[in-house]
């Protein structure tokens, strides 16, 4: 069994993503991993089952597309967060936003349901 804290704090990009394709690696090599995140796009996108705390009691588990949803860490966090996908050119990807302080504008959304998502654009 493997059990990382926050394996990716304080890392950049480009040396998170190589830390996670250790861990997935390891994962499907058959070995059980336990990784703590704060990011909860790191646990949409990796993660096979999540645990969501708060004060140190669990709010809630299972897949972690059913456990971190909008609702919930918007209360967890104590700010509003959006939770969606987003369309890439290698896939749709999960992705949790914070909302701004003042609502969007009506009909806009930072991220759209998986329904309708975009395809994003690069600079």
């Amino acid at each position: 069994m493997l059990v990382l804290d926050e394996p990716t704090a304080a890392l950049d990009v480009g040396n998170s993503a190589r830390v996670l394709a250790v861990v997935r690696t390891l994962a499907r090599q058959g070995r059980a991993v336990v990784m703590t995140t704060h990011d909860p796009d790191q646990a949409l996108r990796e993660a096979d089952q999540a645990l969501l705390l708060q004060g140190g009691r669990i709010v809630a588990q299972g897949p972690p597309t059913h456990v971190l949803t909008s609702a919930r860490l918007s209360e967890v966090y104590g700010t509003p967060v959006e939770v969606g996908m987003i369309r890439l050119s290698t896939g749709d990807v999960p992705a949790c936003v914070p909302l701004p302080a003042s609502p969007p504008v009506a009909g806009e959304s930072p991220i759209l349901p998986a329904s309708s998502s975009p395809t994003l654009s690069h600079p």
